[in-house]
């Protein structure tokens, strides 16, 4: 790829501006911006976002980089595919980026894994046409799930005999090996499709490739569903069923109905509402937020209407705020079925009447807690008040605020001021531990999170090699030292970003910028065996030693005074590894040994001696 393209594009884009196009809210802080980060369960706001140096960092997960890696990182993209939504939420129209070949560099073997599931997907979906298949079509048409919407979800069948659905795919060309690994098969030792006699319900990823089935019983056998494992390819609590259908239909309607289960999705689509996607009865994860967030759209939320369809709505109220996820939620008093339930049962116009009845956050938990009789009583409106404190923490001081706390003085009856004082003084806040320290934006020394695996011992030779780094990152003199005295260091992280650094300088005949070198490192070690984890470990790390700013200003005694404390440190690391062998000399040999390390430790001395003068 043309570097010059990808630099342009990281020049002109506005970090903030690509960050906020999700709906993360940034509150400036000094320089820099400050934000809930969206790749943790983050509750203080421990991401620094700086519009200035074009990146961000948080101090909590340790995720940082550049503006395409905060995309690639939100919408789970390839490196160009990202760079193309920059330019796009950037505003940036350059041909050179129509010229661009996607990166399709994925691991063989899940590239092997896709042609199984899509070999095993063509095989179910030809099964239901089969005269063994007329039950499963039978059952789907009992549903209500006509043909248009059985082709549209890829609905199949997995015939009875599993054995030849495993031989089947032998013939095509895969091995056992693969078989297995799409999670259809329950014991090796037995090649048999565990789906047999059911039908299939595919699940697609947010692309629209398969990655996994749930497989419905014909009758009244046990278990109802069979659902794929966990595997390279299917993680459930990842996955928002429909999403590929509907993603493009959501951002252009503005909003996406959030349902429990893949059926009540269908049901949608049927009445014409194609934006749906269900949580496949699991609850909101990090994941399905970040999902959801990426549509810039508002959430309908419409899980069922019973208990546990009311708490799940209830415990995604603050999830979908702090990810920046607007929402409203579906409730009609009463109403216990689920949409797909409304639709076989009372058709079209009765589900999209149903759909019609949504409640801002606050009504609708307002309105849960009426029904369930909270609000009674002094002890219940206690209750409630208390209740709502996290949600009213979550908004940010102002109008909303304010709107909520008079419409909670009038449910419970409180005074306004002795709710805002309540919640001003702490006593409303909800009961938790003390955030640890790397919560928040922390102290230079808390940026050290990678040295927190090193013994104790070794912990100033790493600390040295640090400061050195950091040095080098931005002085020539820095590198001439670094490479005339020392050639190389001891920590593997800390040697890669010296690599990368001295070839970029070496190509350019001048220092890289910060985001140059962050692309450069995230770029080619992506493109490795295991690069991913890699590649933000280093792209982390680089984004806290650019934030440095507590070491004493560059000099050439300074500097030169910690490459020498660096090569002490070695020839004591050294010193000490000869000493280890001395239990296997002779005394005479070992005294020597002692002697001479004696020596070496007293000269070590005067030299630290002499840097602190």
């Amino acid at each position: 790829m043309d570097d010059s393209l990808k630099n342009d594009i990281l020049r002109h884009a506005d970090i903030l501006a690509v960050v906020s196009s999700y709906g993360i809210q940034c509150q400036k802080k000094g320089k820099a911006y400050v934000a809930l980060c969206p790749f943790h369960d983050d509750h203080n706001p421990s991401m620094n976002v700086n519009p200035e140096r074009g990146t961000f960092m948080c101090w909590s997960c340790h995720t940082g980089g550049d503006a395409i890696t905060f995309v690639r990182k939100m919408e789970n993209l390839g490196y160009l595919d990202a760079l193309r939504k920059v330019a796009e939420i950037a505003g940036i129209q350059d041909p050179r980026l129509s010229s661009l070949i996607p990166e399709r560099k994925e691991d063989p073997e899940i590239t092997s894994l896709r042609k199984t599931i899509e070999d095993l997907l063509a095989y179910y979906r030809y099964a239901i046409t089969t005269p063994e298949g007329e039950r499963a079509l039978s059952y789907l048409l009992s549903r209500g799930i006509d043909e248009e919407a059985q082709s549209r979800f890829q609905i199949g069948y997995a015939p009875l005999d599993g054995a030849k659905t495993v031989e089947f795919l032998l013939k095509k060309g895969h091995s056992l090996h693969d078989i297995e690994g799409i999670g259809i098969i329950a014991d090796p030792s037995r090649p048999y499709d565990m789906n047999s006699g059911r039908v299939a319900f595919p699940l697609f990823d947010a692309e629209g490739r398969p990655v996994g089935f749930s497989c419905r019983v014909l009758g009244d056998g046990k278990p109802k569903y069979v659902n794929s494992p966990e595997t390279r390819l299917f993680h459930k609590n990842e996955l928002l069923y429909g999403y590929h259908l509907a993603k493009e239909k959501a951002r252009h309607a503005g909003h996406v109905y959030v349902l429990e289960g893949f059926l009540d999705v269908i049901a949608l689509h049927q009445a014409g509402i194609d934006e749906a996607v269900a949580l496949m009865g699991t609850a909101l994860t990090e994941r399905h937020l970040r999902l959801l967030s990426s549509l810039k759209s508002e959430a309908y939320m419409c899980l069922d209407g019973d208990e546990a369809g009311r708490k799940g709505m209830m415990s995604a109220v603050i999830p979908l705020r702090n990810a920046g996820v607007p929402a409203r939620f579906v409730h009609v008093p009463g109403e216990t079925r689920d949409p797909d339930e409304i639709f076989r049962q009372e058709g079209k116009e009765k589900l999209l009447e149903t759909l019609s009845h949504l409640l801002s956050p606050f009504e609708f938990q307002l309105e849960i807690l009426r029904s369930r009789g909270t609000l009674r009583g002094k002890g219940g409106r206690e209750k409630a008040v208390r209740y709502f404190a996290p949600y009213l923490l979550s908004l940010p001081a102002g109008i909303e605020r304010e709107d909520a706390l008079v419409r909670l003085s009038q449910a419970t009856g409180y005074e306004v001021q002795a709710l805002r004082e309540a919640l001003r003084d702490g006593s409303l806040r909800p009961r938790e531990k003390a955030p640890p320290p790397e919560e928040g934006i922390p102290v230079s020394k808390e940026r050290e999170w990678e040295l927190r695996d090193v013994p104790e011992e070794k912990k100033r030779f790493a600390r040295l090699e640090r400061e050195l780094l950091t040095y080098m990152l931005r002085s020539e003199r820095a590198i001439a030292l670094y490479e005339s005295r020392l050639g190389s260091f001891e920590r593997e992280d800390y040697r890669e970003i010296a690599s990368f650094l001295l070839d970029m300088r070496d190509e350019r005949k001048a220092l890289p910028g910060e985001q140059e070198l962050h692309s450069r490192i995230e770029e080619e070690t992506l493109r490795k065996e295991e690069g991913e984890g890699k590649a933000e470990r280093l792209g982390a790390i680089l984004l806290s030693l650019y934030e440095e700013d507590c070491y004493p200003p560059e000099s050439e005694q300074e500097l030169l005074s910690l490459v020498e404390g660096l090569r002490a440190e070695r020839r004591e690391e050294l010193e000490r590894k000869r000493l280890d062998g001395l239990s296997e000399k002779s005394q005479e040999e070992a005294t020597r040994l002692l002697q001479g390390y004696a020596e070496s430790k007293k000269r070590m001395f005067e030299r630290k001696k002499g840097r602190k003068g």
